[in-house]
Order: C-alpha cells, then sequence, then structure tokens
C-alpha cells in the first residue's frame, strides 16, 4: 500500500473551543474506561473466567 492509501490511521486533532485532542487519544482513553468499567462491574479479572477457560481449571479437585 502506498502511504497515501494509509492516513485514516493517522487520526486528526480534535478541537473544541481551547480544548485539544488526538482521536487516537480520545479512542485510547475511551477503551481504557471501558476495561475499568468492566472490572468494576465483574469484580476484577473473575469476569474473564466465562471467557478463558484454563485448561487445568477442568481437572477435578481433589479434597485432602
Amino acid at each position: 500500500m502506498a502511504p497515501g492509501q494509509r492516513r485514516w490511521l493517522l487520526g486528526r486533532l480534535l478541537v473544541l473551543g481551547r480544548f485539544q485532542a488526538h482521536s487516537t487519544s480520545l479512542i485510547s482513553g475511551l477503551l481504557f474506561i471501558a476495561l475499568g468499567a468492566f472490572f468494576l462491574a465483574f469484580d476484577g479479572t473473575t469476569g474473564l473466567s466465562g471467557v478463558w477457560v484454563s485448561p487445568t481449571s477442568r481437572a477435578p479437585h481433589r479434597n485432602g
């Protein structure tokens, strides 16, 4: 691909009054906020147990 075709990857500067932010910074900030909300809603990483199952977690547990 020619460099001119990847221009959308660079992002843009957004200006709202005196506030200036780059679009990629806003996107990454929103992703971190969403990740933090996920951790708060599902008690940290316990919400990930249904998404990713370790092969050792399927082994039967022995008492004693």
